[in-house]
């Protein structure tokens, strides 16, 4: 539950006490004189309920437009990962393609996990909570350019070299993941992660594929095109419907 919401629903059970007790006369004797509480309570139970009633409306007169918007994700997600498979000779359970898309302005911005297509069971992150700088989504939203890392290499050398020595890293050099974070990236080979800017050149998400091959080969041009032309195909699409962000309340 967000932090509104429980709000929400603290204000609604004083509320609904409040009536309650009065309808009781509970203390006998108290509530002849608390016109303003009892007002009061039942107009914040009105608000509420008028305001869970317009949601619910919402939501359904949006239903089909969140449906139409995650289909088209999964298609757009679809073809990338079928055109990389043809350029790298992968497995196609061995592919990862996912897309993030910024939430909240920049000194609260989360890249949130839009969608994504992965056949195999591993690698898996689940609710991975990047933010500007924060793994390798995060340093290709940072720097604004493509980035493409070789994280098993990276992966063992920290792992070898022990938690004392990654906590004396700089943030940016250990991708400012935490000691536990690492150990759940330990599935990974190469990640690779391109901006998504929309038409007007502000950036608002981010392509992110792995696979294991080397990370040079997540720099091919043609590697670089297939996650350039997903990051368009992404940006006209639009905007997440209002409403999709509802399911996704963990933010």
């Amino acid at each position: 539950m967000s932090i509104t919401g429980g709000i929400r629903a603290l204000a609604a059970v004083a509320a609904t006490l409040a009536v309650t007790l009065a309808q009781l006369n509970l203390p006998r004797g108290f509530w002849p004189r608390q016109d303003p509480i009892l007002y009061g309570s039942v107009a914040v139970l009105v608000v509420i309920g008028l305001h869970e009633g317009l949601g619910s409306a919402a939501q359904l007169s949006q239903a089909a437009r969140v449906r139409d918007y995650e289909r088209n994700i999964r298609a757009v997600l679809g073809a990338g990962l079928s055109l990389v498979v043809t350029e790298t000779g992968c497995a196609w359970d061995s592919i990862g393609v996912h897309v993030f898309r910024s939430r909240y302005p920049w000194r609260l911005c989360l890249l949130v996990n839009i969608g994504g297509i992965r056949l195999g069971s591993k690698p898996s992150m689940q609710w991975p909570m990047w933010k500007p700088g924060k793994g390798v989504v995060g340093k290709a939203w940072s720097t604004g350019s493509h980035v493409a890392v070789d994280w098993r290499s990276f992966y063992t050398s920290a792992n070898l070299a022990g938690r004392a020595a990654w906590t004396g890293l700089s943030p940016d050099d250990r991708y400012r993941l935490s000691w536990g974070e690492l150990q759940l990236t330990s599935d990974y080979v190469s990640i690779a992660a391109c901006p998504i800017f929309d038409s007007g050149g502000q950036q608002i998400g981010c392509v992110v594929i792995d696979l294991p091959v080397s990370h040079t080969d997540l720099l091919k041009p043609r590697v670089r095109e297939i996650m350039r032309d997903v990051a368009t195909a992404v940006h006209q699409l639009g905007t997440p419907p209002v409403t999709w962000w509802k399911y996704r309340s963990r933010w």
